[in-house]
């Protein structure tokens, strides 16, 4: 094995993995924390059942984690009854249906050496099986971005943070059913510095197959994008965010209830089609360029304008899907 540095050889680090009727993942994760470059004997692994009712328990037990037990609550509540019981200087989060590299710590550790960082990570990796365009696109999009750079966010399911950094954060917001990990990140980035590096590699095998899975996905994603404000306050990075799902529902709606009334008319005024089909699509063939550019993919330009129309309209969409399911 590699010489360990300084931050690797001192540190204990607590993994805390959120999961809810995961017999069918949980194995394959525990499988991989097994394969870590790391020292056993400062690594602490814990399972938190919310609820399953299938050999969730049993898997965790049998892969060597401490098992949990947690009833009702928000997946941020999870997480935090997890980390309350944690012993480790730094706090690591998984998701259940993830996989993580040999290395995933020996590249996280040595950023904790700086005392300004606060937190590190990295975005999901997307296994390409089965290789689906979607899920090439989402692969394409990491692929796009820095090797390492200072983030303003990082996904909950990649995630470490200084023990001391995430309870004077008050840990996750347990009102907040999603975007409880953006909600995080702003409020350690306003003391702490967030570091994304590429090579913290860790596979959601989660990630949607089918332009279908992805819309549902985001429907359920975005439903409290807009109420973690009220807890971090607004955050100019994620006024796009916040915008775009907004701006691209307006803009579809024009555009088909123009089409209708042009339809019912028997013609005339085509130029609000003209219009509102510029103002919708305009946007997203100009993101959908820029981002085949950047991934070095120029072929996948159409695969990425309808990923972003039903990214963005399924974001929009968002808040009354989750007035309809609460």
């Amino acid at each position: 094995m590699p010489e360990r540095t300084p931050s690797e050889a001192g540190q204990r680090v607590s993994i805390v993995i959120p999961a809810h009727n995961e017999e069918g993942n949980l194995s394959a994760l525990l499988a991989s924390l097994a394969g870590l470059e790391f020292p056993r004997e400062k690594l602490e692994i814990i399972v938190v059942d919310h609820e399953s009712n299938d050999a969730t328990r049993e898997v965790g037990l049998r892969g060597g984690a401490r098992v949990l037990t947690k009833k009702g609550g928000t997946i941020a509540s999870v997480r935090n009854f997890g980390a309350a019981t944690a012993s480790g200087q730094l706090l690591a989060f998984l998701d259940a249906d993830c996989t993580v590299a040999e290395d995933w710590l020996s590249k996280a550790l040595p950023h904790f050496a700086d005392p300004r960082v606060g937190a590190v990570g990295s975005y999901h990796l997307v296994p390409l099986d089965p290789p689906t365009w979607v899920r090439k696109v989402l692969q394409k999009q990491i692929e796009a971005r820095p090797r390492v750079a200072e983030a303003t966010w990082l996904p909950s399911g990649n995630m470490l943070i200084r023990r001391e950094v995430f309870w004077e954060c008050h840990g996750f917001d347990e009102s907040l059913t999603t975007c409880e990990d953006v909600d995080l990140s702003y409020r350690i980035a306003q003391k702490h510095k967030i570091i994304a590096d590429m090579s913290i590699r860790c596979w959601h095998h989660g990630e949607p197959r089918t332009l279908w899975e992805a819309i549902q996905k985001e429907l359920w994603r975005g439903r409290d994008n807009f109420f973690g404000i009220f807890r971090h306050g607004l955050k100019l990075v994620e006024i796009p965010s916040l915008l775009l799902p907004l701006y691209f529902v307006g803009t579809m709606g024009l555009f088909l209830a123009s089409s209708l009334l042009v339809a019912l008319n028997g013609g005339g005024k085509l130029w609000c089609i003209t219009v509102s089909g510029a103002a919708f699509f305009s946007p997203l063939l100009a993101m959908a360029g820029l981002m085949s550019v950047r991934s070095g993919a120029l072929r996948y330009l159409p695969h990425f304008a309808v990923y972003y129309a039903a990214y963005f309209l399924a974001r929009g969409l968002a808040p009354l899907y989750k007035w309809q399911n609460t």
